[in-house]
């Protein structure tokens, strides 16, 4: 009789277990796709901004190359500050990530 009813409570908990991998696994699914598509939405967003700034730039110096010249090098000095401050960025990215999956 004890027995049993030890059993059946493994088998429940084992059960509770899995749906709650499962839930988790769904909010961190969600998470993902999320964060693609905002992703994909931003490059397009700063792809523009920058072609439109590179042109208006360019329009004030009286030649589109140079704008396009300017922009470019504000591009690399972006890239290489992210680069210098990864280990922050990266850090501050787990948090946000781990935060929004204990919510």
């Amino acid at each position: 009789m004890m027995f049993g009813i030890f059993k059946e409570y493994i088998e429940k908990r084992i059960n509770l277990i899995k749906i709650n991998a499962m839930e988790q696994s769904a909010k961190i699914s969600g998470l993902i796709f999320f964060f693609a598509i905002v992703l994909v939405v931003s490059m397009f967003f700063l792809a523009f901004l920058i072609l439109s700034i590179g042109m208006l730039v360019g329009s004030l110096l009286g030649s589109y190359a140079y704008g396009f010249l300017l922009m470019s090098l504000v591009c690399i000095l972006a890239l290489v500050l992210l680069f210098r401050y990864r280990k922050s960025i990266q850090e501050y990215a787990v948090n946000v990530f781990i935060k929004s999956i204990n919510d």
